[in-house]
């Protein structure tokens, strides 16, 4: 039988350097990656939340009959449609709400938050009102930060 038939303990523990090194590279890049996905994900909500909200007002918009508030060649950060019927408004949780004849709903996405919601009658006239809203949504990005994108869109009854 040959005695030096196994490996020594200092090759052991060569392999089990080399193995450490091995298992934190792989686990740093699973971090990393992990982070990505979260952040592209959020930034996904926002960019969906923000398209839904904006189809929803140009198509509100458009098929009004007529603006209650903001009166003409003002702004505000509620807009109430048809006789007040249809409200646009931010709740007490900073989520996007869409009032029609009573019925509550929320627009954004679960983790989004809206900031800075402002609706302005611009005019040309009163016969032909349009509406620029404007808004930022927000969610929460790894760590402490914060991803926002700012939204704007104009639009005009078709009367």
């Amino acid at each position: 039988m040959n005695k030096n038939a196994g490996n020594t303990f200092v090759e052991l523990l060569i392999y089990i350097g080399l193995l450490a090194v091995f298992l934190s590279v792989a686990y740093e890049l699973f971090v990393q990656s992990s982070i990505m996905r979260f952040t592209q994900g959020q930034q996904n909500k926002i960019a969906a939340s923000g398209q839904e909200i904006v189809f929803d007002l140009e198509k509100t918009i458009k098929n009004a009959q007529g603006i209650d508030s903001p009166v003409f060649h003002t702004q505000g950060n509620t807009l109430s449609l048809n006789s007040q019927t249809t409200r646009y408004y931010l709740n007490s949780n900073k989520q996007f709400i869409k009032n029609e004849s009573g019925e509550e709903n929320v627009l954004t996405e679960k983790g989004i938050r809206v900031e800075n919601l402002n609706f302005i009658n611009a005019g040309p006239s009163t016969i032909q009102p349009s509406i620029i809203v404007s808004f930022i949504l927000q969610g929460q990005g790894f760590g402490t930060g914060v991803i926002s994108k700012h939204y704007q869109a104009s639009v005009t009854l078709r009367k």
